[in-house]
């Protein structure tokens, strides 16, 4: 068993510890036999099955990258413009455990960019992807996530420069966003759950792309989530511990010791499937509870989950089979969206659309009581014209005990019905007098 590893809060800063041991080896065959919770690449339910990007035939490695045909576009022979002549850089934005980022503009149409700056130091990793050439490995991965047709859930690589000394990423600029920490810090510390369900359905769909698209994004936490603060749209950001998807286990881990699963400290490995969702679930539990559920690696291997009181029972229910200790008693992403803590938000809605269905029903049915009453409010008064010494049967005074006698013999719904028949029977008594 790994020693005991104590764990702080995650911050804004955004620390993390690293463990890629073995990060040069070559990836291994896919195995055969997997378990159902370890499959990946599920196809899209209730949709038929798609071809999807995957990496046959990339190629990882831990050389430079070479000339690349897209992207950085290195091997063109036409003159691009350099980095200083396409993009101004403006404010620090922040800074992750692998580059800092900058808020910017491009010059030619002034349009606002976030530019990621990686010392070429923290890149060595590299995957070569035909057509491409070898790119660094974040960015090939962006580049895998972001192929047409791409999620919204994921933040979008625009393009990117390589520098004697850095590599330069151009990525969409949100604004007004925070990370999902820094959201919930300004929230009180924790999110209710009916806006937990909207970010988690977002964060499940790009989760989901990620694996179709053949990407491990291995880092999955509050603070590698944007969340525009005035739509709640969520990004998934920061792919610079991600890996190619696999079926076979990793024996390297890179990431967030807080959410990493208790099989990489008890075993060296996990499957990548089972682990994503455990940090799924561990990101919830932050969300909801306003804290992470395990501070050391001894607390993850031991699984007690330390509940406030608050969460509804289905809630817990969700959390306890995310972060079960065995990785093939976890759901899939796909179960975890089907679960029905996340869909309880379209039972509701569903009670709601039914409920206002039956109020235009009833307005309809009112609308048509009024239309029916003033024709035989002037059918009456047509009556009253033409037999002026007749003694008035019909007024105002008798309409309230016409809609009880509607209502208390057939009911609300049948009451235009009702009156209709009762002033029609006055007209005829007045007509055989």
């Amino acid at each position: 068993m790994a020693p005991d590893v104590a764990i702080g809060q995650a911050t804004g800063h955004r620390p993390q510890v690293s463990m890629r041991q073995g990060c040069s080896k070559k990836l291994q065959p896919n195995s055969e036999g997997h378990t159902k919770s370890s499959r990946l690449c599920e196809e899209e339910e209730d949709k038929p099955p798609q071809e999807e990007p995957g990496h046959q035939g990339l190629k990882r490695s831990r050389q430079k990258a070479g000339p690349s045909t897209k992207g950085g576009r290195r091997a063109k022979r036409q003159r691009r413009a350099t980095f200083e002549e396409s993009y101004m850089e403006q404010h620090f934005l922040g800074e992750g455990g692998f580059g800092s980022v900058f808020a910017g503009i491009r010059i030619e149409d002034q349009m606002p960019v976030a530019i990621k700056y990686i010392s070429k130091d923290r890149a060595e990793e590299t995957l070569e992807i035909p057509g491409q050439g070898t790119l660094p490995l974040e960015v090939a991965l962006m580049s895998m996530v972001n192929t047409a047709p791409h999620c919204s859930n994921i933040l979008r690589l625009l393009e990117w420069f390589e520098q004697p000394s850095q590599f330069v990423l151009i990525l969409e600029l949100l604004e007004p966003c925070q990370d999902l920490a820094e959201f919930c810090a300004a929230q009180g510390g924790s999110l209710d759950e009916n806006l937990t369900r909207v970010v988690m359905k977002q964060l499940l769909r790009a989760l989901r792309h990620c694996e179709k698209r053949g990407v491990l994004h291995r880092d999955v936490k509050p603070e590698n989530v944007l969340i525009l603060t005035d739509s709640h749209t969520v990004k998934l950001i920061d792919f610079g511990c991600g890996d190619l998807l696999q079926d076979c286990p990793y024996d390297y881990f890179a990431g967030t010791f807080q959410y990493a699963p208790p099989e990489w400290f008890l075993h060296s490995e996990y499957m990548a499937g089972p682990a994503t969702v455990w940090s799924v679930g561990a990101t919830m539990f932050r969300l909801v509870c306003g804290f992470a559920p395990f501070t050391s690696s001894r607390q993850i291997i031991q699984g007690h989950l330390p509940f406030p009181q608050g969460p509804s029972a289905e809630f817990q229910d969700l959390i306890r089979w995310c972060l079960k200790e065995n990785p093939e008693d976890r759901p899939t992403l796909k179960q975890m969206r089907r679960h029905r803590w996340s869909e309880a938000h379209v039972r509701r809605l569903q009670k709601e659309r039914d409920e206002l269905e039956q109020r235009l029903t009833d307005l309809r049915k009112a609308w048509s009581f009024l239309s029916d009453l003033t024709k035989l409010h002037r059918s009456y008064l047509q009556h009253c014209n033409t037999h002026p010494d007749e003694e008035p049967v019909y007024g105002p005074s008798c309409m309230p005990a016409l809609l009880l006698e509607a209502r208390g013999t057939l009911g609300a719904q049948h009451q235009p019905k009702t009156v209709h028949e009762k002033l029609q029977q006055i007209l005829d008594q007045a007509d055989n007098k």
